[in-house]
């Protein structure tokens, strides 16, 4: 159920993301988390989709819809599911026609679901209910590499902590991932120079008023 109701969240910022008429860019990711201390230093995989609103000055902004399942190698065991909005900034370091580096800093909300008396058998700290929510801040470090005119390759890593509930106190909820994924541009410098291209435009004058007429075609 908590799976549908993520999926159906997915779908909705992407909807969103369609209609707007202003420049953006959605962002599919995966990838994996290191070995933690989440629980016993088991690893985990990480899924999320972006929506990035480019705007004229260097400075963009968007939100993020996050998931991260932990588990022990070679059982199904899941340590703990963590589901988390957030909204972001990025900075890119550098600008070039194929390959952007950014900062990024994510700031949100997190819904952590973990094994029932998980907290009692990793966590020196007192033992607490297995659901809570906790405020996340996540500060990442990645590239884009430009594929096409719509279409670039995403590379990204980042830290994030948790704060604000009694059983992140010790730390043992921050992780780190790295993710690889495809971002698209809904409206791109391609399809403006495309449209262009594809208009003639011819220009009559007039012999005896000297007056000149032009006219597009497509």
């Amino acid at each position: 159920m908590k799976t549908l109701r993520f999926l159906a969240a997915l779908y909705m910022i992407t909807l969103t993301g369609s209609l707007l008429s202003a420049q953006g860019e959605l962002s599919i990711l995966m990838g994996i988390h290191p070995p933690s201390r989440i629980a016993n230093n088991v690893s985990g995989k990480h899924t999320a989709l972006q929506y990035n609103m480019v705007t004229m000055h260097d400075m963009s902004y968007g939100v993020a819809m996050q998931y991260s399942r932990f588990g022990e190698k070679h059982s199904s065991f899941a340590a703990a599911q963590i589901t988390s909005l957030n909204g972001f900034a990025s900075y890119p370091l550098l600008k070039t026609p194929r390959v952007k580096p950014y900062l990024k800093i994510e700031l949100g909300a997190a819904y952590a679901n973990t094994a029932p008396g998980l907290e009692a058998r990793y966590s020196t700290g007192k033992q607490s209910a297995a659901n809570f929510i906790s405020a996340q801040i996540a500060p990442a470090i990645g590239s884009q590499i430009a594929l096409s005119g719509a279409f670039t390759l995403q590379i990204e890593y980042k830290k994030t902590i948790h704060y604000g509930h009694a059983n992140v106190a010790e730390g043992a909820y921050n992780y780190g991932a790295v993710d690889l994924g495809v971002t698209y541009k809904f409206t791109s410098d391609h399809k403006r120079k495309r449209t262009s291209r594809s208009s003639i435009v011819r220009c009559t004058t007039n012999k005896k008023s000297g007056a000149t007429s032009c006219f597009r075609f497509r």
